[in-house]
């Protein structure tokens, strides 16, 4: 009976400890908790959703009432998973819609957050 308390014991805290210090690399649970910080990375989030164009326009209206500053954005912010270049980005966001309105924002916001390298 009290070795299974003690290993009982012994895991909570290690857990615990665990995922405090697992959590800043766990960018998934991150982006589901905190969610897009600038306009640009809320129309990367919503914009491959849109099927058609009036779609896209009611997203960067959403986007844009969320986010009024368009022009404030970090160019090549810290990320572990996604696209690394401009061209990853627009052929892995663009190729899951087919508005023509959406494409056209997707790639702007591709220009934006990712740099050529």
């Amino acid at each position: 009976m009290k070795k299974g308390k003690t290993i009982r014991r012994m895991i909570a805290p290690l857990l615990v400890t665990v995922l405090i210090f697992m959590w800043p690399f766990c960018p998934v649970v991150q982006a589901d908790y905190f969610g897009p910080s600038t306009f640009w990375e809320c129309i990367l989030e919503k914009m491959p959703e849109a099927g058609d164009d009036r779609t896209a326009s009611d997203t960067h209206r959403q986007c844009q009432k969320e986010f009024p500053k368009i022009e404030e954005y970090e160019t090549d912010a810290w990320r572990i998973f996604g696209p690394e270049t401009r061209e990853e980005c627009t052929s892995s966001y663009m190729a899951q819609t087919r508005s023509i309105y959406a494409r056209t924002m997707l790639r702007q916001a591709c220009y934006r957050l990712f740099s050529k390298k």
